[in-house]
């Protein structure tokens, strides 16, 4: 009858854009080198129910359903299955099953993980309290190729707050790559010193904040402060409290 063209006209447009919609939900956590691919590789199966089960957080969902995408994909695809399951196991706090999986990522498909499922890995550990397993993942993650950012550092130095010299260390290398510190790595820093009594430190991790353009904040200089008075460094503490007044007056 009459509309009969219009009519499925308007359910072609309909399915191209479910379509496309579909193609984009596929490939939001693929990893940089795979994306060339992503809007001609087929996706089915295992992989589509890895990444609703990733989007969901069910972490044990997907470990379990990657044996059957081992068996049944290539290794991009694979490699999606990889990210999706080390991004649901992080969020989750498994990051000893992430590691193992970014590891297994590289090895067997010879692909560079995006630098999120690190990253996610990396908070993981530090909030497990293991700082030596998210600077280790850290290392991994430039060993694969992938760049640390500012958020990496940041997610490592969040577990380095009570070793002073490793916080330190970590921030001398984040200048040395050309990384620019962000707020929240200049305040893991400060809280690392305080608790090492590092006050000249402490200083001067505040004055290249205000160099790098940041605003430390009240408990920034807090932390200086005390470091200043348990290592005795009394004339930067007394500088410190001068900054904080004038910050104080200044609104």
């Amino acid at each position: 009858g009459s509309g009969g063209p219009e009519r499925g006209r308007m359910l072609a447009l309909l399915g191209l854009a479910l379509n496309l919609a579909s193609r984009n939900r596929g490939t939001s956590v693929l990893p940089r080198t795979c994306a060339a691919t992503a809007s001609t590789a087929p996706v089915s199966g295992p992989v589509d129910r890895i990444l609703e089960a990733s989007r969901a957080g069910d972490w044990q969902r997907c470990v379990a359903l990657l044996d059957e995408a081992r068996a049944q994909h290539g290794s991009r695809l694979l490699a999606r299955s990889l990210h999706a399951t080390s991004l649901a196991c992080s969020r989750a706090g498994e990051w000893t099953v992430a590691e193992r999986l970014l590891l297994e990522l590289v090895d067997t498909t010879g692909l560079a993980p995006r630098a999120d499922a690190y990253n996610g890995a990396i908070r993981a550990a530090s909030r497990a309290g293991d700082p030596k397993g998210a600077l280790r993942l850290l290392q991994q993650m430039s060993d694969a190729g992938v760049e640390p950012d500012a958020v990496s550092y940041s997610c490592a130095l969040a577990g380095l707050t009570s070793d002073p010299r490793a916080a330190l260390a970590l921030m001398q290398s984040m200048r040395d790559r050309g990384v620019q510190p962000s707020a929240r790595c200049y305040s893991s820093a400060l809280a690392a010193c305080r608790r090492g009594r590092c006050g000249a430190e402490a200083t001067r991790l505040l004055s290249r904040a205000e160099e790098q353009g940041l605003a430390p904040t009240e408990p920034d200089f807090l932390h200086g402060l005390v470091a200043c008075g348990s290592s005795g460094a009394h004339a930067q503490g007394a500088a410190l409290w001068a900054r904080l007044r004038q910050l104080a007056a200044d609104g």
